[in-house]
């Protein structure tokens, strides 16, 4: 604890120095463009959005979304042990209560209802973006906590190439190989992303005897390509087809309480989505296709388990979005979703099918700087009934650099196919889970003459009824609407930035304090009554300091997770752990004006011995080396519409009070 206390004083001093010689603010304009602002950022009003900017992502060379989560935000990603399972929960919530949504469709398996994050390549997508809260009236299941937005648009306004290739070696006979080129020509716009990474995984840890031991078993090897092309057509329209493939071998290594694991996991995905899109000043109409096919193969031999698991899902949608004069947007829509899953525990392969209608309102008041918005949806699925779900938020300026947001939100989630037809034990007619979702928060954002500042803090709360729980019985687990649980706390972000002549100083910080709790008892006895839910922290601190110097960049990242309970009854726990993380790159100019990365990352380096779930051993200090190279060559385009979704391009961290004219 004394390091954190350092760290964290010493980025409160920084802050101090930031908050001096205030001047006043003036606006700037930007030059017209065509605008595509995506439905997130126009109708989420009252919630907080996060979007990394690329500077701090290329900070996590050969890195998964779930790498991402855990290094930049306060939320708290569960992790079965480097290249195993890693899944995310917002706000206390669930894995399969943060939806994740490629283009606008969501991407999690039927079986499932969540997405394996260590097998998504963050390098991958243009943008990511976190949208905390419930977002069911707007995206659908699954979104009571959160969720993920991974996007991919094309630009028309160049013509040429941009291209990259990286390469890395590190710890543990870790190698990588990430690339990425961009094509530009006119009316056409083609991306292609590669990545592939093998590690032997086979670091030193304390076994239960407290004597160093290689992780046996432990090898992965991950690989990926994406492909995006598109089309710009007559009339202002354009056609998209995207193409995107995954692909990983585990060995699953033994626990501490295991002698040994021959278990071995095989992953492969397979996403496929065609999307057409006529935009014009006043109105935006969008089409799309998407096709998904998952497959998952588990081995292990002495434990007499072969299990295969097949999921397709197939998804068509189309939406509108019209601007009534400047002050009001509506948007509307409608989704189709066929889903198949094939497992060796059901009594037969399921399917099930969803339509859902959805629309969207906002307004402006452009007297008092506020904004305000409704989202509605109802679907219809089969099997059984799902509620209207809606959501009403407003935000704007409540005193010069301040503002404030609330919203309120009903959510839900529906019964995933092995919830509801896992044999032994699954329950066809488990009901869905409904929540009820609140938050208000304050944003606190000024620019200096040589640095700005923005401060945000939200108090949130959520009510979960019906939650799906799977419980012992007298041979098997079986599966009911158990559990009434209550989730509430606060959330502080912060980022500074300094600029003295070419050297940039930038901090930012993340904190949640949660708890989560049943609220209603299963017998007279339950240990679990008013109990914190298990593997939820009640802190959760991410904090960020760099520096930036003639191509020099520094930067420190500690992340702090703390106690976090294994048991109902919260008798058992994992003690809390403070991890630090150094970066260091340096960025020269090739001939042709192509810069030349080299990148180090130090990983724990207080060589902190830890567990994220128990008996699952985490490695202890550990390199990666990237040295990557940009090339590129490309011209402007006059007259080209630009199709960029440009609010999340001007604000890295933007808390949906973020519409106004940009101060400088």
């Amino acid at each position: 604890m004394r390091t954190v206390f350092l760290f964290v004083s010493f980025m409160m001093g920084i802050s101090g120095l930031m908050a001096q010689e205030l001047v006043p603010d003036t606006v700037l304009f930007l030059d017209g463009v065509t605008v595509f602002s995506s439905r997130t950022n126009r109708f989420a009003k009252g919630q907080v959005l996060f979007t990394p900017d690329s500077l701090n992502r290329s900070e996590y060379a050969a890195a998964t979304l779930g790498d991402l989560i855990n290094g930049m935000t306060s939320t708290y990603s569960r992790n079965y042990g480097q290249g195993t399972l890693s899944t995310v929960s917002f706000r206390g919530t669930s894995a399969n209560h943060t939806g994740l949504l490629w283009n606008g469709v969501r991407i999690s398996p039927p079986n499932i209802g969540y997405v394996d994050l260590s097998l998504v390549q963050q390098s991958f997508f243009n943008t990511i973006s976190f949208l905390f809260g419930g977002a069911s009236p707007m995206f659908g299941s699954g979104n009571i906590g959160g969720s993920i937005q991974l996007e991919n648009r094309p630009v028309f306004e160049k013509s040429g190439y941009d291209a990259n290739i990286a390469l890395s070696a590190g710890s543990f006979n870790t190698y990588s190989l990430e690339s990425g080129l961009k094509f530009y020509r006119k009316n056409f716009y083609s991306h292609t992303a590669i990545s592939v990474l093998n590690s032997l995984n086979n670091f030193f840890y304390k076994n239960s005897q407290d004597k160093n031991e290689k992780l046996p078993h432990a090898e992965i090897f991950r690989s990926g390509i994406i492909q995006d092309m598109a089309v710009q057509l007559p009339g202002k329209q354009y056609i998209m087809g995207s193409a995107w493939f995954q692909y990983a071998d585990r060995e699953i290594p033994p626990t501490l309480t295991e002698a040994s694991s021959e278990a071995v996991q095989t992953d492969r995905s397979w996403r496929t989505m065609l999307i057409w899109k006529d935009f014009n000043v006043s109105n935006n109409l969008e089409a799309r296709i998407a096709y998904f096919n998952e497959y998952t193969r588990y081995d292990d031999p002495p434990a007499d388990v072969f299990s295969t698991i097949v999921s397709q899902s197939v998804v068509g949608a189309f939406e509108s979005t019209w601007a009534i004069g400047d002050k009001d947007d509506v948007f509307s829509g409608a989704q189709y979703t066929y889903e198949f899953a094939d497992l060796v525990n059901y009594d037969s392969p399921q399917h099930q099918q969803t339509m859902a209608l959805y629309a969207s309102y906002r307004h402006i008041f452009p007297v008092l700087q506020w904004q305000a918005g409704i989202n509605g949806r109802q679907e219809f699925l089969s099997g059984f009934q799902a509620p209207f779900l809606f959501s009403f938020g407003a935000e704007g300026k409540i005193w010069k650099f301040l503002s404030a947001r609330f919203s309120i939100s009903r959510n839900f989630r529906a019964p995933t196919l092995n919830e509801r037809f896992w044999q032994p034990g699954g329950n066809p007619d488990l009901k869905p889970e409904k929540s009820w979702n609140e938050e208000l928060g304050l944003v606190a954002d000024k620019q200096f003459s040589h640095g700005l500042m923005k401060i945000g803090l939200t108090a949130f709360n959520s009510n979960v009824s019906d939650w799906i729980l799977w419980l012992p019985g007298n041979s098997y687990w079986s599966v009911e609407n158990a559990q009434e649980v209550w989730s509430r706390g606060i959330e502080f972000s912060g980022e500074q930035n300094y600029y003295i002549n070419k050297l940039t100083l930038s901090i930012s910080e993340s904190y949640t304090y949660l708890k989560s709790t049943n609220e209603k008892k299963l017998f007279e006895l339950d240990a679990s009554y008013k109990k914190q839910l298990i593997y939820t922290p009640s802190h959760r601190l991410s904090i960020r300091t760099g520096a930036l110097y003639h191509g020099y960049s520094v930067s420190l990242r500690g992340n702090f997770t703390g106690l976090v309970y294994t048991s109902k009854d919260n008798s058992e726990s994992l003690p809390a752990y403070f991890l630090l993380d150094l970066s260091l790159s340096k960025t020269f100019n090739l001939k042709g004006n192509h810069p030349l990365t080299i990148h180090l990352n130090l990983n724990n380096i207080l060589n902190k011995d830890y567990q994220a779930v128990p008996y699952r051993p985490m490695p202890g200090i550990n390199g990666l080396l990237t040295v990557k190279v940009a090339l590129g060559k490309s011209a402007a385009c006059p007259g080209e519409p630009v199709t960029r979704d440009w609010q999340s391009a001007v604000s890295s961290q933007q808390s949906a009070v973020g519409s106004w004219p940009l101060a400088k």
